[in-house]
């Protein structure tokens, strides 16, 4: 079944509120750029969180506990993970194009990708807090 209508004042709230938090995640990002030019962060990664939360209120997805909670534990999976060395190569398809003495310098970067989403998402259902955003 699909969620049911919001009134037009729900909605008009919904719009307000999305639009003020994308606002402030885009003016933030264009503020991180122009103090550190390197340094990358899209706030449109959030759109979907920010639609769950502001429009889904009752699903149980888009409780605070599960927001918070999962995009907390994935981010904590992603920093544990940034610790393991990456191959000498960029994928496991690559596998050919490089010389034999960089193939066991780490784990290739697909891989790395693979384990990480996979253990973001399984720990998120072992912890009871599945956010499916947050997987991303």
């Amino acid at each position: 079944l699909a969620p049911p209508r919001h009134s037009l004042f729900e909605s008009i709230t919904i719009f307000a509120g999305v639009f003020l938090v994308m606002l402030a995640l885009v003016g933030f990002n264009h503020c991180l750029g122009v103090l550190e030019p390197e340094f990358t962060y899209e706030g449109a990664w959030y759109a979907s969180s920010i639609c769950i939360i502001f429009a889904l209120t009752a699903a149980p997805v888009g409780q605070p506990r599960q927001v918070f909670l999962a995009h907390t534990w994935c981010i904590l999976v992603g920093f544990i993970f940034q610790q393991i060395p990456t191959g000498g190569f960029e994928s496991m398809f690559d596998i050919n194009k490089i010389p034999k003495v960089e193939r066991v310098s780490g784990l290739p970067l697909t891989w790395k990708q693979a384990f990480s989403t996979a253990f973001g998402i399984s720990g998120q259902a072992y912890l009871g807090i599945i956010h499916p955003p947050a997987s991303s």
